[in-house]
């Protein structure tokens, strides 16, 4: 009996040897300044500590994490950040912490300049979208949650200091709106990077399509009426009017009025043949919307 605690005793003490030699390795580490040795100690750290002393473990990642941050180390912040929001979620299962994650490591990374922090910010931002669905029932009818607006809203600005264009336009979609905010994604955060007034304008007709693809007429509707309001006389302006309202006829009507309707959106086509000659994608979009809805 006293042997076999004299073996438990050893074995703890050399796990508590080994956890002592790691943390020492990292303070010497934290001395040079090392962020990927930083990152990876912490994370062996972590390893150790997880099985025995959850609430320890997370600490050192986020610990960590908020050090490498504020000392404008970005990618290694980000690494330590997401293995915290997955250890919260999944080991932890807490419910979703967005103010502790922002006070710790958004904020000081938001405070960072450049292209890597940027991309470090998606990485944390993603896991905690991923996050905050896997601990929310959201109604997929209904807009985003109120606490997501702000993760989809730093999210869509990283992407396109990332230059990820269409990782943007897709986190635009699913935050669905409003449309000033959606318009405003176009003109203001991706036009600087667009070549000139048509790409722009083919860009805003894209979102309109994109929103119609996802099942979202109600704000799709409402983005061509902020591009009425804001762009009256863009060559596709009156595209878009007159494209969402074949759309919301189609809905309401029979075979052979859909024929009709079909026949109409290809004369359309015919008409702004310059438009889809400068954009293939934005033809074999609309053909995929008229599949959709039926024509």
């Amino acid at each position: 009996m006293g042997t076999h605690s004299g073996h438990e005793r050893n074995g703890e003490s050399a796990r508590g040897g080994a956890l002592q030699r790691l943390e020492r390795r990292l303070a010497a580490a934290w001395a040079e300044q090392d962020a990927y040795q930083i990152e990876q100690l912490a994370g062996m750290i972590y390893d150790r500590l997880v099985r025995s002393d959850p609430s320890a473990a997370a600490t050192v990642l986020e610990q960590n994490a908020h050090r490498l941050a504020v000392a404008g180390k970005p990618a290694e912040a980000a690494e330590l950040a997401t293995r915290l929001i997955r250890h919260w979620r999944e080991l932890e299962q807490r419910p979703f912490y967005l103010a502790r994650l922002q006070q710790m490591v958004l904020e000081p990374l938001q405070a960072l300049s450049g292209v890597e922090a940027a991309r470090a910010r998606t990485m944390v931002l993603e896991a905690v979208l991923a996050w905050k669905r896997a601990s929310a029932t959201v109604d997929t009818e209904e807009a985003a949650p109120a606490e997501l607006a702000p993760v989809q809203d730093a999210l869509v600005d990283a992407y396109v200091l990332c230059g990820e264009w269409a990782r943007a336009q897709y986190q635009v979609v699913c935050r669905g709106g409003p449309a000033e905010r959606d318009l405003a994604f176009i003109d203001e955060q991706l036009g600087p990077h667009l070549a000139n007034d048509v790409e722009r304008m083919l860009a805003r007709t894209r979102l309109v399509l994109f929103y119609v693809l996802a099942g979202n007429l109600k704000a799709g509707r409402a983005l061509v009426e902020e591009i009425q309001r804001k762009h009256p006389t863009a060559p596709m302006t009156n595209f878009v009017v007159i494209l969402m309202q074949v759309l919301e006829r189609a809905r309401n009507v029979d075979s052979s009025k859909r024929r009709l309707l079909r026949n109409f959106c290809d004369d359309l086509k015919r008409v702004y043949h310059w438009a889809f000659s400068l954009d293939p994608e934005l033809d074999a979009m609309l053909d995929d919307v008229l599949k959709a809805q039926g024509l």
